[in-house]
């Protein structure tokens, strides 16, 4: 079909990911494929080489973004940051890889706090720069797990909800709602204020770069 749009979306963890998805599962003619990458990363037998070079670099990482797939990141600033670059350097340099390249010349970064602070207004925005129809149903969705039966998604993403209630809150979802406040850096602990203060200069610039509608 040559008027198909088709869109990646790499995410920071914790940025209301999944209820994104359930969001966009309520629009027609959608087709929602599920972190295909997540089987290989956590089960898979290359697990632990993909681990140590994701650690490591995103450039050690040889990914094919075709042109077609419009790209958008999606990101949060929760005060809760992991991995080595703690995700938002990796992202950034994501960014950077697929403007220099001119894969994709403007990726659309979405903060997740501006989502949820003003859904109908991102989302329209959103859709118009990915070429999608806005649709009010985008707002709202139905509660519980069915639309994700629907995905083409790995059978550890429910198994893992079973056992460990991952998408829980994800899953119960009906909209999207306001962001809480972030949490108070003098009640974290060293480690996490440490991690915080290195992924700061990354979440930055990513967010000097987001969507921002008029």
């Amino acid at each position: 079909m040559t008027d198909q749009v088709r869109v990646i979306l790499w995410c920071i963890p914790r940025t209301v990911s999944t209820a994104f998805e359930k969001c966009m599962s309520n629009l027609d003619d959608v087709q929602v494929i599920n972190e295909p990458y997540q089987s290989a990363f956590t089960i898979g037998p290359e697990r632990y080489i993909y681990r140590e070079i994701k650690c490591h670099s995103f450039g050690k990482v040889t990914i094919k973004i075709e042109k077609s797939l419009s790209t958008k990141l999606l990101l949060t600033n929760d005060n809760f940051i992991v991995p080595k670059k703690y995700g938002f350097g990796e992202s950034l340099e994501l960014y950077e890889h697929l403007v220099k390249t001119g894969i994709e010349p403007d990726p659309v970064i979405i903060d997740s706090d501006d989502l949820l602070k003003n859904p109908e207004l991102i989302l329209r925005e959103f859709c118009k720069r990915t070429g999608i129809l806005y649709n009010d149903k985008l707002l709202n969705w139905d509660a519980g797990e069915g639309v994700t039966h629907k995905w083409k998604a790995a059978n550890t993403f429910i198994k893992g909800n079973e056992l460990m209630g991952y998408y829980d809150d994800a899953f119960a979802s009906e909209r999207f709602h306001k962001p809480e406040p972030p949490a108070d850096r003098a009640e974290l602990t060293e480690d996490v204020n440490t991690c915080i203060d290195a992924a700061l200069p990354y979440y930055e610039q990513l967010y000097a770069l987001r969507l921002c509608p008029k």
